[in-house]
């Protein structure tokens, strides 16, 4: 389940490093059974929003791309936001695998990073006659 947090503590206790509460920034937790498993923080980037992720070893693989789903969701149906970009690590293949495998493509290269984008799922919209 994914939650949005306020709750400093909380967020601190999943990161493994400080993080600012602002107010222009989602954060939002994967949750089962009252266990936070993973910790999805979106930052305002080129007037769409910038993504980056820290779960814990119980939350990969199937459920680490179920729990980025419930997320994008989540930004996609609570904020204006039209693409989320992802910003990565040349030498973090893994996280470039996973990126892909949550629908991310890949925009551009620029220094020692890689860019990728999701944009806003289209949704078909079936009008009556």
């Amino acid at each position: 389940m994914i939650e949005h947090c306020r709750d400093f503590r909380r967020i601190k206790k999943i990161m493994d490093h400080d993080v600012n509460i602002s107010s222009d920034c989602f954060y939002l937790i994967e949750s089962i059974n009252e266990e936070d498993l993973g910790f999805w923080f979106f930052h305002p980037y080129n007037d769409e929003l910038m993504i980056h992720v820290e779960l814990n070893l119980k939350c990969r693989g199937k459920r680490a791309i179920e729990s980025a789903h419930n997320a994008f969701k989540w930004i996609f149906t609570n904020t204006l936001c039209n693409v989320i970009y992802a910003e990565i690590p040349i030498d973090k293949k893994k996280v470039r695998v996973f990126a892909h495998a949550t629908g991310f493509e890949f925009e551009f290269c620029e220094n020692d990073f890689r860019y990728y984008i999701l944009k806003r799922p289209i949704i078909e919209m079936k009008m009556a006659v």
